[in-house]
């Protein structure tokens, strides 16, 4: 009876989940042609999260705006990577004529001048737009690699917009803060996720002056997610479902993700909350930064 339950529940999400990686409302995963379909719907908006301003100078989507995915984050609190304030976040999109009405379109590549690929750029941007109650958000699958290979059109000219108004508010409800975590230790119904590289999990690497993970958590990789050929793509849907049953994820109450700087958490949040369509998803935006220093309570170095 367990087992046919778990068949109909897998049923029921495939079902939900519409072709070409789309799902919610708020954020979706489109594809090249859907973007040169809507280029030029005048409620797009367009951002290009490349790593470097000069690889956007060189060339980028016609119309896009330029936004580097370290916008959105300052020293606060003691901790370095604290995403900035509502208000902030407001001056940014009204900087580029946003009024809450439209979409907006988000993607990276791998840069021309820098010859960098910050494969969470995308997700960065989207997530720090969507804690701030940011709707109608599309990143685009394969970005501006996959833009060039299909030899779409790119352009070097930079738009413009008249002055936009958008009142920004905290999803408060995505987020966990340490008190929360600690709580969560005790509690078997809940599931702590780390996405930092193994060597970190495991206390090989990393910058942390208490090397390892928060106790019981269990770690993914970001290459679990993201395709090895394009980093700016998803793998097949169905690799990414698969996660659920291998890492044990089904019936949990809360899955609490989190990396050491947000930097890789944002990819697993958003891709497990809105294309898996996971509604228990939170987000410790703290994460091991935070916990390594601030944090009583012992860390792991093995394996869960």
């Amino acid at each position: 009876m367990k087992n046919q339950k778990k068949h109909i529940k897998k049923i029921i999400k495939k079902l939900t989940m519409g072709a070409d990686h789309m799902k919610s409302d708020d954020l979706k995963f489109v594809n090249t042609a859907w973007a040169a379909e809507h280029l030029a719907d005048d409620d797009l908006i367009i951002i290009d999260s490349q790593a470097d301003s000069h690889d956007y100078i060189i060339e980028h989507l016609p119309g896009a705006f330029y936004f580097n995915e370290n916008l959105f984050r300052l020293s606060a609190d003691g901790i370095p990577n604290s995403f900035i304030a509502e208000k902030a976040v407001e001056s940014h999109l009204e900087n580029i004529g946003y009024t809450g009405n439209q979409k907006i379109l988000i993607y990276g590549g791998t840069g021309k001048a820098s010859e960098e690929s910050s494969k969470n750029a995308p997700f960065m941007t989207a997530y720090s737009l969507y804690r701030a109650g940011v709707e109608n958000i599309y990143i685009l699958d394969g970005g501006l690699n996959k833009w060039r290979q299909e030899n779409r059109r790119v352009e070097k000219g930079y738009p413009t917009a008249s002055r936009g108004s958008f009142k920004a508010e905290l999803r408060h409800d995505l987020l966990v803060d340490m008190e929360h975590v600690k709580e969560a230790l005790a509690d078997q119904n809940k599931i702590l996720v780390d996405v930092r590289a193994k060597g970190a999990y495991l206390a090989k690497g990393g910058p942390w002056s208490r090397a390892g993970h928060i106790p019981g958590a269990i770690n993914i990789l970001l290459d679990e997610i993201l395709a090895a050929a394009n980093p700016f793509k998803l793998k097949p849907q169905a690799e990414i479902e698969a996660l659920i049953d291998k890492y044990g994820l089904d019936n949990k109450e809360e899955i609490i993700i989190y990396c050491g700087t947000s930097h890789n958490a944002v990819v697993l949040f958003l891709v497990f909350k809105f294309l898996l369509n996971l509604d228990n998803i939170r987000f410790y935006e703290g994460g091991y930064t935070e916990w390594s220093i601030f944090s009583e309570n012992p860390v792991e170095k093995e394996a869960n």
